[in-house]
């Protein structure tokens, strides 16, 4: 599988959720669930160090994300691996690595698209559904 582009340059974050699975909502209306921890790394030249994030158990990590509130995502991409990466305007870069075990990330759009990034790392893909000509 090659690198695919998740199509969510431009948008911001406009809502941070924790449950069991972090979730992330654009402006755009793209929702991105994380169930497998997020590595959460600092813009380079701030010395500061990359933080890992467990979606059920964030405790005051999880504030790193909050940090994600209204910024513009500048790339987002499903590596050949399944690893999901989105970089920010800002220079905060998200990633999350597939698991042997579990579906580790879902993007679904507002027209129905889904990514899912399998057990092992496949990512499988939906397409957007078209409505009804009128």
């Amino acid at each position: 599988m090659a690198s695919m582009d998740l199509h969510l340059r431009g948008q911001s974050i406009v809502r941070v959720c924790f449950e069991y699975a972090v979730s992330l909502k654009t402006d755009a209306g793209f929702e991105l669930q994380i169930e497998t921890p997020i590595s959460v790394e600092p813009p380079v030249g701030t010395g500061a160090e990359v933080v890992e994030i467990v979606p059920d158990r964030p405790g005051v990590r999880g504030g790193n994300l909050l940090a994600l509130f209204r910024e513009e995502i500048g790339s987002s991409v499903a590596e050949d691996s399944g690893a999901l990466v989105l970089m920010f305007i800002n220079g905060i870069g998200l990633r999350v690595e597939p698991s042997e075990l579990y579906e580790s990330w879902t993007l679904t759009g507002p027209h129905g698209e889904k990514y899912v990034c399998m057990p092992g790392g496949e990512v499988a893909r939906w397409p957007a559904v078209r409505g009804p000509e009128l």
